[in-house]
């Protein structure tokens, strides 16, 4: 089924006026559909955040229009921009006294005004953001006693405090521990899907936007942009593109990005399933090329040879070892250099 375009940005230049004006891209074209989530990515310096703060209306662009619930961004008054759209950044909040459930009622000021002054609705709209955001427990928490994953989840609470259409998110997962990463994106994911919102996240962490996200928008040094699917950009090599020689590089058989090696000398593993996989790893590590192609300088097979878990045929004799850890003592101990064909 067809899902509308929420926020639609047409011949957009982002950049910063001047004589003459710094432009970071030119002529982009974006769309977001309602109730999907969608990972802004690219190299440090092509100018995420300035993306990222042009479409949430925090600077202006130097040409072209962007249209939030087909309305100009430009021409919606403050409140009304609070209302339909909410950002939130990885910078910790300093006011360290305040309690977790008053920071998420600041989320209202659109609908109070300065006055602050909660009716009983507001109280629902809070009880309900806390609830989805999983920070009903941290609510008389100060905030100088949370973690950093928790004030995260307070603040993207205090971002649905707003009841907002569009929520921007920038490197909201920079500086969490992995856990607290994959809970924050999975609490993103279901905003998305299962409460139908539209979030925008600006991210560092590729391997998890690229799980994740509906769409990608990945932007290059020189200001192109290129948008779709996750699936798709992997298919097309858009990953090594954008980030080049010096970037990550894709693996687009395992789905995952890696730190570029020389190859090393050839293993082979015999065998298949979850250890094969673990093995693989290990060899990868350890400066090995895990392939079947000839010459190789060993083979690793994976089953019982008496009692024992491994078998590791080398030119310089078969060895038996019973577990994975023996068997990378083993490995370690040889030099991939001397190992070369």
């Amino acid at each position: 089924m067809h899902r509308p375009s929420l926020l639609t940005a047409s011949d957009l230049t982002i950049g910063y006026s001047g004589r003459p004006p710094h432009i970071i891209a030119r002529g982009l074209d974006l769309k977001m559909r309602r109730g999907e989530l969608v990972c802004l990515i690219g190299p440090n310096g092509v100018g995420k955040s300035t993306l990222m703060r042009t479409l949430s209306g925090m600077q202006q662009p130097l040409n072209g229009t962007v249209r939030l619930n087909d309305r100009d961004l430009d021409a919606m008054e403050p409140a009304q921009l609070a209302r339909a759209l909410a950002v939130v950044l990885t910078d910790r909040v300093e006011i360290e006294l305040m309690r977790a459930r008053a920071l998420v009622e600041m989320g209202r000021l659109p609908y109070t005004g300065w006055s602050g002054t909660l009716d009983a609705e507001d109280h629902r709209v809070v009880d309900e953001a806390m609830s989805t955001a999983n920070v009903v427990h941290l609510a008389e928490r100060e905030l100088s006693q949370l973690s950093d994953g928790e004030r995260q989840r307070v603040m993207i609470a205090r971002a649905l405090a707003q009841q907002p259409s569009l929520l921007v998110l920038d490197e909201v997962t920079a500086f969490l521990d992995l856990p607290g990463r994959i809970e924050v994106m999975n609490l993103l994911v279901d905003l998305a899907h299962r409460d139908k919102r539209t979030l925008l996240l600006s991210t560092h962490d590729l391997d998890l936007a690229l799980r994740h996200a509906d769409r990608l928008w990945l932007l290059a040094p020189g200001g192109t942009l290129r948008t779709g699917p996750p699936e798709a950009l992997a298919l097309s090599g858009a990953f090594d593109e954008v980030f080049g020689e010096r970037g990550p590089k894709f693996d687009r058989r395992s789905g995952t990005f890696a730190v570029d090696r020389v190859a090393g000398p050839r293993v082979a593993v015999d065998g298949d399933g979850l250890e094969a996989v673990w093995v693989g790893r290990a060899l990868a590590r350890l400066g090995y090329d895990c392939t079947t192609e000839e010459p190789r300088a060993a083979t690793i097979v994976i089953g019982d040879h008496d009692g024992s878990r491994y078998r590791l045929e080398h030119r310089t004799g078969d060895r038996d070892v019973q577990s994975l850890t023996e068997l990378i003592e083993v490995l370690e101990t040889l030099d991939p250099a001397t190992e070369r064909h």
